[in-house]
């Protein structure tokens, strides 16, 4: 039977319910995950900043104000009164569906113009600042004009006239009511025509000009038309990536990864679900990748990435898992073809031969997205790699994995940890993102947070803008005066490793040495867990529980301590037992490392307690059961 009782929460006593739990108080309760806190007499160091979830923090990610945004055949759309008609689906639009409108005008005097109707209007915030945006492509007009954020009258100070040809420009730019304005090619002739302001009226009606060859507004039609598609506006000062709407707007929220300062712990939470994982401790790692976040690869730099085959990453184009509007958007300006399409890091980077992993944030982006993009380091940087994982961004799953360990982690909103972990030989290389040669034209993804670190999992993401940065070491270190120096004791370890190799120290005693030292320590190299014990440099009788721990999933297991008398449950099972001769003298309770030295591996605690005595067999099984 299952042990569903907290048997902590009842101050070590017996709970009454039939279990074998403890009898004594606790002389130490250090409960992370629900405190949320460190002890004062705790010294908690770590020499820089670092990432986690806090579980409640939140933000504004895509956002799209304007109803039936690319279904012009809808009724929030008016062409007849604008001396326009359309067609609808006429075109291939920039996310390579045929979803684009025609609007043509008529053989009338006067603007042709789009707009949209009184029904579909966008109630707004004065005092607040709005972006609209809309994909173009001006056809055999050339020129287009816009206004917005107010009703459907003539508002000089707001329009804004765009060059949609060439690399693109703004001709005349909107000077009132704190107004912007930019224009961007995004390829095969479609350029995002941008407008930022303050509103003017408390309601919005989008209106979209296509002049004539000579850039008049007023002219008789004479079979002049644009391609119109993916009209957006967001509360925001500057644009997004686009987000289709119906009948509704849509406003998604999601979690915030946070930056703790130096020396400051981490309460680590499921970013998904927000449950409590407890305190974060991990080994120093560095960053590799001298650029987490890619540059816009047609001006690359000595710290930006190279598109290959068709690739290209546009800056700053959508909301990071850090709530900034850093994230990267990857489009396939071209098919990627049987040899698919790829970006690489521009400058290689050094490695040894020892397992490195490779890991980033990514997001299926377009109508058309790209739901399976690839993670490759290769030995250069245009060509494929034996190591290629591909992942399934739209359900969360590993499509394909070749000789390496791969791994992917929701973090809400669509966003997915991706990473894999391969042995490298030494020498130059380029980590790469990209595809299999099923990446439609104008299909994309969002990407964001590109690690390359030494070892066999991945840690926290460490962001870099131009060199590479490296993460301390989190290191705890208790004294232990007033609580626990020598004699019978039990330790209760509950928490989660990242990986589990020879002498995973999670919890560990010792007199800041590595002579006199007790631990609970997993070993999956023998798939075990034990009850170590040193003393005066002598490894006294370890109790050694065949239990395999397994990486990144939560555990319950306590080691009791005595003179001829050690023992070791883990999961509720029979604990194991041994008999050392003696017991050493401690001075300091460590988490994670070897007396500070190092974190050793790492992972999420979240509880731990000391009894001062060795409790019995059948309590340290009631203790760990799941």
């Amino acid at each position: 039977m299952a042990n569903t009782k907290n048997f902590i929460a009842k101050n070590g006593y017996s709970t009454g319910d039939g279990y074998d739990m403890p009898t004594v108080r606790p002389s130490l309760l250090l409960d992370f995950a629900n405190s949320k806190t460190i002890d004062p007499r705790i010294t908690f160091t770590r020499g820089s900043t670092a990432t986690y979830w806090d579980g409640h923090t939140t933000t504004k990610a895509e956002e799209n104000l304007q109803l039936y945004s690319s279904d012009f055949s809808a009724t929030g759309w008016e062409f007849s009164s604008d001396r326009s008609t359309f067609t609808v689906n006429n075109a291939t639009a920039p996310d390579g569906t045929t979803t684009a409108v025609k609007v043509a005008a008529t053989a009338e005097n006067g603007s042709h113009r789009v707009h949209t109707t009184t029904g579909v209007t966008v109630s707004i915030d004065t005092s607040k600042t709005y972006t609209l945006s809309f994909y173009v492509n001006a056809a055999n007009c050339g020129y287009i004009a816009c206004r917005v954020l107010g009703g459907n009258s003539d508002v000089t100070a707001q329009r804004t006239v765009f060059d949609a040809s060439g690399s693109g420009s703004v001709i005349s730019t909107a000077t009132g009511y704190s107004a912007s304005a930019s224009i961007t090619s995004v390829g095969n002739d479609w350029y995002r025509c941008i407008l930022t302001a303050t509103p003017y009226a408390s309601t919005s009606t989008v209106v979209i000009n296509y002049y004539d060859t000579s850039n008049n507004e007023i002219y008789t039609g004479s079979g002049e038309y644009m391609y119109l598609w993916g009209v957006q506006i967001e509360q925001r000062s500057s644009v997004t990536a686009y987000t289709p709407t119906t009948s509704q707007p849509i406003v998604k929220y999601q979690h915030v990864l946070q930056t703790a300062a130096s020396g400051e712990a981490r309460f680590d939470h499921d970013p998904v679900t927000s449950e409590s994982k407890g305190l974060l401790i991990e080994e120093a790692r560095t960053n590799l990748i001298v650029c987490s976040s890619p540059e816009d690869t047609d001006t690359f730099g000595a710290n930006g990435w190279q598109d290959y085959y068709g690739f290209r990453a546009y800056k700053n184009t959508a909301i990071a898992p850090d709530g900034t509007q850093t994230a990267a958007t990857v489009t396939a300006i071209v098919g990627g073809g049987t040899t698919g399409a790829s970006m690489y890091v521009n400058n290689p980077i050094t490695v040894s031969a020892a397992p490195y992993t490779f890991s980033a944030y990514m997001k299926i982006g377009s109508v058309q997205g790209f739901s399976t993009p690839t993670m490759t380091i290769s030995n250069t940087g245009n060509a494929s790699s034996v190591y290629d994982t591909k992942f399934d961004l739209s359900n969360g799953t590993i499509n394909t994995n070749q000789n390496g360990t791969a791994k992917i982690e929701a973090v809400g909103n669509g966003w997915y940890l991706c990473s894999v972990t391969v042995t490298l030989t030494a020498g130059a290389k380029y980590p790469q993102v990209g595809s299999y040669g099923n990446a439609a034209a104008g299909s994309s993804f969002f990407m964001w947070g590109a690690q390359l670190e030494l070892g066999s999992f991945r840690t926290s993401i460490i962001p870099t803008a131009g060199s590479t940065v490296t993460r301390s070491t989190d290191v705890f270190n208790m004294p232990m005066s007033g609580i626990y120096s020598s004699g019978p004791v039990t330790m209760y370890y509950e928490g989660a490793e990242f990986d589990v190799v020879d002498y995973s120290r999670m919890m560990l005693l010792s007199d800041g040495t590595n002579n006199n030292r007790m631990q609970i320590n997993p070993n999956n190299t023998s798939s075990l867990v034990q009850a170590y014990v040193v003393t005066n440099g002598i490894i006294e009788g370890a109790a050694d529980l065949s239990y395999n721990v397994i990486p990144n999933q939560f555990y319950k297991a306590a080691s009791a301590f005595a003179t001829g008398d050690n023992a070791v449950s883990a999961g509720g099972l029979t604990p194991a037992t041994n008999s050392p001769d003696t017991l050493p003298q401690v001075t300091n309770l460590y988490l994670g490392s070897l007396h500070g030295a190092d974190a050793d591996k790492g992972g999420w605690f979240k509880k731990v307690a000391l009894y001062p005595q060795r409790l019995s067999n059948a309590t340290l099984q009631a203790m760990t059961e799941e």
